[in-house]
């Protein structure tokens, strides 16, 4: 710190933040090796987090796209982190992508998933929703945002308010 009059020196302060922590966090897994199943998440603002859009401009994050199987993708929002943790409806979605033992002679294999949604995880109001699923069918030309078909599984619609302080 220097002075008006250019005396320096040294000073701390604390600051402490009076606003709760709030996050969600999903995370997308599934059974078999091969297959390439893909996490959806459309927030509040109606901007959807996905491969094709791994950060949303509140903060959303899509860490990885998982190609060859098993998961995990994982979908974070954190107001820890200085992101914009929205309240209202969380859209969240599968797609099935691809099966690269399929073939014209050999339909994509069914595959099993499971969606662990956390929201405010280490605090008072935490809460863990499991979801688990199936899917079938596969088409890796039926991936837009909004996609409809036998492709797709709708997991859940999670509404979210920001926790009292």
């Amino acid at each position: 710190v220097e002075s008006l009059d250019g005396r320096k020196g040294c000073t701390e302060k604390m600051i402490r933040s009076t606003t709760p922590k709030s996050t969600i966090s999903v995370t997308l897994t599934w059974s078999l090796n091969g297959t390439d199943l893909d996490l959806y998440v459309t927030q509040p603002d109606l901007e959807t987090v996905w491969y094709g859009n791994l950060e949303s401009l509140a903060g959303g994050e899509l860490d990885v796209d998982n190609v060859s199987g098993f998961g995990p993708e994982n979908y974070f929002l954190s107001s820890e982190e200085g992101d914009s943790v929205l309240e209202g409806t969380y859209e969240i979605r599968v797609h099935y992508y691809d099966d690269n033992q399929a073939d014209d002679e050999t339909p994509p294999r069914s595959v099993g998933f499971r969606v662990v949604i956390l929201l405010n995880e280490g605090t008072p109001q935490e809460n863990k929703i499991i979801v688990p699923g199936r899917i079938a069918t596969a088409n890796s030309s039926n991936d837009s945002p909004g996609g409809e078909g036998p492709d797709w599984a709708d997991v859940s619609d999670i509404l979210f308010t920001l926790p009292a302080p």
